[in-house]
This record gives C-alpha cells, structure tokens and sequence, in this order.
C-alpha cells in the first residue's frame, strides 16, 4: 500500500450514508443488535465534526516540506490516538463497545 499522509478522523458529518444498501438478508438474531448499533450510531452522528475539520487537516498537512505519517483531524480522533497509543488493546476493545453500547 503507498504511503500517503491521511487524516484519522473518528466521527465525521458526511451524507455517506445516503447512499447505503441494505442487506439482500440478515440474520433474525442479530436484529435487536443491528437496531441498537444504528441508533447509537445515529445519535454519535449528531455530534460529529463537520468535514471542514477534516478539510482544514488536510490543507495544514499538503504545505509540509516533511508530512508526518498521520494526522488526526478533530478532538475525538486525537483522543483515540492517544487511547490506541497507551491502552490495553482489550481495555481499549471494552471501552468501545460500552461506547456504542454493546452488551
């Protein structure tokens, strides 16, 4: 894979989902958990960072005579650098799922 200097936004207001298939099928057992998932999803989205934050990301990194590898665009993708950097990958695993709300 080239290398190439991408900012790591975590949530980003996009239109991405619009465009969305559902399933040709799915699962009966899984469908209070789908249905959870996509409203937790859903409410994070509300509170997302607008895409100009990713966009200003960008402008900063395409000037640098000496990009760095990454970039993380926004304060919620900054703080899961950090967690990623320093903890447990299972403590970071739990957290994530207590984030999302998943048993």
């Amino acid at each position: 894979m080239p290398w190439s200097p991408a900012p790591r936004p975590a949530c980003t207001k996009t239109t991405f989902e619009a465009n969305l298939l559902p399933p040709d099928a799915s699962l009966a057992a899984y469908q209070q958990v789908r249905a959870a998932v996509m409203r937790r999803l859903q409410a994070l989205m509300a509170g997302a960072d607008d895409a100009g934050v990713v966009a200003g990301t960008v402008l900063a990194a395409v000037p640098a005579r000496q990009p760095k590898l990454r970039y993380t665009a926004g304060p919620l993708a900054a703080r899961l650098r950090l967690m990623r950097r320093f903890m447990p990958a299972a403590l970071l695993d739990a957290d994530l799922r207590r984030g999302l709300r998943l048993a």
